[in-house]
């Protein structure tokens, strides 16, 4: 599989200087991408400009609009196809690759494999995760991360297969996708790889955590902390009444309503006011937006 055509793709949105640090970081490993396409989602800190000056190799595709990132990664993952791509590493703009992770990712690949993932260590901190991996629980957020800010273990240290991973860096291959069809524009943003991953799964594909492939993830760096967390505060929740809708049956339906609106008393009884309003804005959107056909073609 080493021998095999890798693509790499990269959604950057506002990635300053982060953008240039991961792209620098995917070019140093001991196992290099033949091609890089980065799609820009509009950016306006002129971090577009940058790639092209300093990686005058990466294929740059402009967007006239923020597309999301499920939508921005199925562009390039087109791209990325017709040039006879056979693996494609997805990546956010703000991942630093450790030298041998693409290695080993490629390494780990198996035909009955729909995408595999690396640990991923917190930016600032070099032994705490980000998180490890998720499992589908269907409860108010759908899914729970485990490891989430955890320090690393020998719990995280084995291949396991999981039922998700964090979406900031996955293999696939074009084969898989070809199959599954492109990512689900819904989500705009949060939550798109657990719903690839569930889809994934319920065709009968393995989804793996490979911990000796090892990436350092910032998150959001384009937002102020406090902003980022409203943000993901709104549109996890929104994405999650958006999962039920395209996946789940009566008994899920039944455990997610339960337990969101445990989540929403918690919040009053604890005086979270905004959390709250955040929380609400976010289920009742989720089951305002109109969905695409793309899950139910995989059902």
């Amino acid at each position: 599989m080493l021998s095999d055509t890798l693509a790499a793709v990269v959604v950057n949105r506002n990635g300053g200087d982060v953008v240039l640090q991961c792209l620098q970081s995917l070019f140093e490993g001991s196992q290099q991408p033949h091609i890089v396409v980065v799609v820009d989602n509009n950016s306006t800190d002129g971090s577009d400009r940058s790639i092209e000056q300093r990686f005058p190799e990466v294929q740059l595709l402009r967007a006239s609009r923020n597309l999301g990132y499920a939508a921005a990664l199925n562009r390039g993952i087109e791209q990325a196809c017709r040039q006879r791509a056979c693996l494609l590493l997805l990546m956010n703009n703000d991942v630093i690759v450790n030298r041998h992770t693409v290695k080993i990712l490629i390494q780990h690949w198996q035909p009955h494999v729909g995408m595999l993932g690396p640990k991923v260590f917190r930016m600032d901190q070099a032994k705490r995760l980000d998180a490890a991996w998720g499992n589908i629980l269907f409860h108010h957020v759908i899914c729970r991360l485990v490891g989430e800010g955890s320090q690393d273990s020998p719990r995280f240290s084995r291949v396991r297969s999981v039922d998700a991973l964090l979406g900031c860096m996955l293999l696939t291959s074009c084969a898989v996708v070809q199959q599954m069809g492109p990512l689900d524009p819904d989500y705009f943003m949060y939550m798109e790889e657990i719903d690839y991953a569930y889809r994934m799964r319920r065709l009968g594909k393995e989804i793996l955590f490979v911990p000796d492939a090892h990436v350092r993830h910032l998150g959001g760096h384009a937002t102020r902390e406090s902003a980022r967390k409203a943000v993901k505060t709104f549109y996890v929740r929104r994405n999650a009444v958006l999962f039920l809708r395209k996946h789940g049956n009566i008994t899920q339906w039944c455990k997610f309503l339960l337990s969101s609106l445990a989540s929403l008393i918690f919040c009053l009884l604890t005086l979270r006011w905004q959390g709250f309003r955040l929380r609400l804005r976010g289920y009742m959107d989720g089951f305002r937006v109109k969905t695409s056909t793309i899950a139910a073609n995989n059902r």
